[in-house]
């Protein structure tokens, strides 16, 4: 494909379906799985429930890389029974008595794929209101179904309420690490002039130990020491017992701030003796307060999806949608969601399902290959380099960061054996550009590791000289420098921090190098954008989302390790009831991750990389870049505005500049002009602020963005320029205007 000063040859690029299947492809693929997925729980019976494989079987009966060209569905279909099939342990089967029961049903298979098929990112309420509603609505009606006591409810103004997470481990993690914080924060109010480590240290929290190992994996991911008390003889954690250890660590001038307690503990379904242990919405107006009592029929619940989620939803998928970043879905994606949800494995190790891990392994090898990542990236049967496939790239960012430290850390006690974990970890510091994603901050915070954020150059980019005199100072401090988050493809700008200059700075001191190409991963499928990926060979740890770019629904992002057995080792727990006769010859997922539990997501990468092909990927990526060269050629017509940054990929940030006007009045001008555009809601775009200017930035190569709807949007926006400025500026009356 040619591509030359970013143009492309249209015709090329438009040859492949945007969402990588025609319509009536999909309609008929849909039926056919659905069928197959029927016919799939009827045979059950017939099934050996654990698959009789070794690991690595996958790996004859698969390509070593992703094809070039498409595949049709009936290719990808008939693998399903003799790859997925072969190697999957059938956690709907019968025969399947182990650990606890993960449910499933058609509803549910039913909510995910429409869920799959709207594919909001609900991060914030304005990313998709009715995201966050019904998830609000939804938590009350558990809570109420649970007879939870009120303060649980979300009631508009009092501070409780419930959010999903993916897992109990996350759940368990984040309320943890809230209680780290409110302890830190009320002793940092009495002793002002104590560190978060002097504080930290002190920190006790309590379970049983009876409890799931996901408790223990979350106090060394906080930092804070956990205490396993014994149970009674029935199983239960006793007050007694707490009261006991409490009192001791008191004594000891520790600080008790959190106890885990269980109801169904994992081996033996025991329970914690409670009362012992602790003596403004639009949805809400569309839905009853509580869950029904008979089921409904399906017409009922299929009818609400209208006026309920419709009418509150941000659409992702939409034309108008030019917000944040691509967030890319296809048929080929929802067709293997909705068998990864039919299957409904938990995979967290190889034999919970091997299918479910060795897809996995070869899936991540086949990115890899097509984003030409250095080698050491690739599963060889041997280590210690591979991929794992994250939810989020905050998730990722979190787990090398905590991998990083416990290195340190481990490294440290080698060498001064009396110190404390606390005493080696107030030390250490990591490094991020002042651009990158909010979620590099948040490691920081849950790590407890002293984040730095230095300032990017003119261009966007964190340079070697930066870092180097940031490490050289705190050196000097008596710190120990430990880790670099870099990013491709900066969330405010798009822009790339110099890795050809970092990693020769992280290799010499011995820190991590990871790097965040969230968004821009996706551009090294084309050869033309591999200058982007210039010192990936100094790198620790590499990320990005399939979920962005690359036509993969949310939630799936990919992460590879130079040496797994760094994550391994932080976060390594094996109760016996996860032990397996494989360990130690098979990959076990959950300690390369937060949580324990993990959904099936390399099937949706699998369809996508065979239905879609390398080829029509790159024709996608290059679509999105060309629809950006074409906004940016729009731009630079019209004096009245300036570009801010390099259009590299699908990202255009500009701004509207008066010459007379100083700094803050033309953020002020700029401000109205997004609020304007906002409040037309034809179009939803989003802001940013870099280096004190308020931009304005469109991010294009959503699945049905297209030239001609850019020059809509454009035209909106001359609209809105003229209305503010007028078709002949009266510059004094809006400058006297502004200052009001």
């Amino acid at each position: 494909m040619n591509y030359i000063n970013g143009e492309v040859n249209n015709s090329e690029v438009n040859s492949y379906p945007h969402l990588g299947l025609q319509h009536d492809d999909f309609r008929s693929a849909a039926h056919a799985l659905v069928d197959r997925i029927i016919d799939y729980y009827g045979t059950l019976a017939e099934r050996q429930t654990f698959p009789n494989v070794k690991p690595g079987f996958m790996r004859t009966l698969l390509p070593g890389q992703a094809p070039e060209e498409a595949e049709n569905w009936p290719q990808v279909f008939s693998d399903v029974e003799k790859v997925i099939m072969k190697g999957s342990t059938h956690w709907n089967s019968a025969g399947f008595l182990a650990f606890f029961p993960c449910g499933t049903s058609y509803p549910a298979l039913q909510g995910d794929l429409l869920s799959g098929a709207a594919n909001p990112i609900g991060f914030s309420w304005a990313s998709s209101p009715a995201c966050t509603e019904l998830e609000t609505v939804m938590m009350d009606w558990l809570a109420k179904a649970l007879n939870l006591p009120e303060f649980y409810l979300h009631n508009g103004i009092c501070p409780g309420g419930g959010v999903i997470e993916g897992l109990a481990s996350e759940a368990t993690l984040m309320t943890l690490s809230s209680a780290r914080s409110k302890a830190i924060r009320t002793q940092l109010s009495l002793h002002p002039n104590q560190t978060h480590h002097d504080i930290a240290k002190r920190l006790v929290a309590y379970s049983s130990n009876l409890s799931n190992s996901s408790v223990e994996k979350a106090g060394k991911i906080a930092l804070v020491h956990l205490k396993l008390l014994d149970a009674d003889k029935d199983g239960s954690l006793r007050g007694e017992t707490l009261l006991a250890a409490i009192e001791i660590d008191k004594n000891n001038g520790k600080i008790p701030i959190y106890v885990c307690a269980s109801l169904g503990t994992t081996a033996c379904c025991t329970f914690d003796d409670l009362t012992e242990v602790r003596p403004i919405c639009f949805m809400r107006t569309l839905l009853p307060g509580q869950a029904p009592e008979e089921a409904e029929n399906w017409p009922q619940v299929f009818s609400d999806v209208e006026k309920v989620i419709m009418k509150g939803s941000t659409h992702w998928n939409s034309a108008g949608f030019l917000a944040f970043f691509p967030c890319g879905t296809s048929y080929p994606a929802l067709l293997g969601d909705l068998l990864s949800g039919a299957a409904n494995p938990i995979g967290f190790s190889w034999a919970s399902s091997p299918a479910c891990t060795e897809l996995e392994t070869v899936m991540m090898d086949w990115l890899a290959k097509a984003l030409n990542l250095p080698e050491f990236y690739l599963h060889n049967g041997i280590g210690p380099g591979g991929g794992v496939i994250e939810g989020l790239a905050s998730e990722a960012t979190l787990m090398t960061l905590l991998s990083a430290r416990s290195k340190a850390i481990r490294t440290q006690l080698s060498l001064h054996p009396n110190q404390t974990h606390h005493d080696i970890a107030k030390r250490l510091v990591a490094y991020s550009s002042n651009l990158s994603n909010s979620s590099v901050e948040k490691a920081g915070k849950i790590a407890l590791v002293h984040l730095k954020l230095l300032e990017a150059d003119k261009d966007g980019s964190l340079r070697g000289e930066t870092l180097l005199a940031a490490i050289e100072i705190d050196k000097k401090n008596g710190k120990i420098p430990i880790y670099v988050c870099a990013s491709l493809g900066t969330t405010a700008c798009c822009t790339f921090d110099d890795l050809t200059e970092v990693g020769p700075i992280c290799e010499k001191e011995g820190m991590w190098l990871h790097v965040d190409a969230a968004y821009a991963g996706s551009a090294l499928l084309c050869p033309e954008f591999q200058y982007i990926r210039k010192g990936l060979e100094f790198t620790t740890s590499f990320n990005f989302n399939p979920h962005k770019w690359m036509m993969v629904n949310y939630d799936c992002s990919a992460l590879w390790f130079k040496n797994s057995s760094h994550a391994v080792n932080a976060l390594n727990v094996d109760p016996i009831y996860l032990q397996h006769e494989e360990m130690g010859s098979a990959i076990d997922y959950m300690h390369w991750q937060i949580g324990l539990g993990r959904r099936f997501r390399a099937i949706k990468i699998w369809f996508v990389l065979r239905m879609v092909g390398l080829e029509g990927l790159r024709s996608h990526v290059r679509r999105g870049v060309a629809e950006a060269k074409h906004l940016e050629g729009l731009v630079k017509k019209d004096s009245r505005y300036e570009i801010l940054f390099p259009v590299t990929l699908g990202l255009v940030c500009f701004r509207l500049k008066i010459e007379t006007f100083d700094e803050e009045k033309t953020n002020e001008l700029n401000r109205k002009v997004y609020e304007a555009i906002h409040a037309d809601r034809r179009f939803f775009i989003t802001p940013a602020s870099v280096g004190g200017k308020f931009i304005i930035r469109i991010a294009t190569g959503h699945v049905n963005c297209s030239t001609a709807k850019l020059d809509e949007c454009w035209n909106v926006i001359q609209d809105v320029t003229e209305n503010l400025l007028g078709s002949s500026p009266h510059l004094d009356e809006y400058t006297a205007d502004c200052s009001r």
